[in-house]
């Protein structure tokens, strides 16, 4: 399975990597293959390959069975990693060098409703019903 299909390009700041034709594509899926998976990116990495791709949150089961989590999509696997032999070449995005201001940001979420929230939160993870939480809310500014 050829996954994504497509070309990668990692955006980080002002500089972006493209990745084509990668060498070789290590992918699970099943948990009994993301830890030999993971082994093999390890052992390209080390040998000087660069390695691109993504691990799901539905691969814990492959480090601790306890770690039960809903099946992934039969269609993603569990970890997929591209290999390069060669480094990515570079693309220019043509981005601004700044980014623009907004000022004067205020929160959608009133404080008591967000005290409330993150108290239930903390109930949840005491209770041992949650282990991790992440409390979003939106904000509001004039552009």
């Amino acid at each position: 399975m050829s996954f994504p299909e497509h070309e990668i390009y990692w955006l980080y700041r002002h500089r972006t990597e493209y990745f084509a034709e990668p060498s070789r594509v290590i992918s699970a899926f099943s948990p009994g293959q993301v830890k030999t998976g993971l082994r093999e990116v390890e052992a390209a990495a080390e040998a000087g390959c660069t390695a691109v791709g993504f691990l799901l949150y539905e691969a814990a089961g492959a480090f601790d069975p306890a770690m039960r989590t809903h099946p992934a999509p039969e269609s993603i696997p569990l970890m997929w990693f591209a290999v390069y032999d060669t480094p990515p070449g570079a693309v220019n995005v043509n981005a601004p060098e700044t980014s623009p201001r907004y000022h004067n940001w205020m929160p959608v979420l009133s404080k008591e409703d967000y005290e409330s929230r993150f108290n239930r939160a903390r109930k949840y993870i005491g209770q041992g019903d949650i282990y991790q939480v992440n409390l979003t809310f939106p904000f509001r500014t004039e552009m």
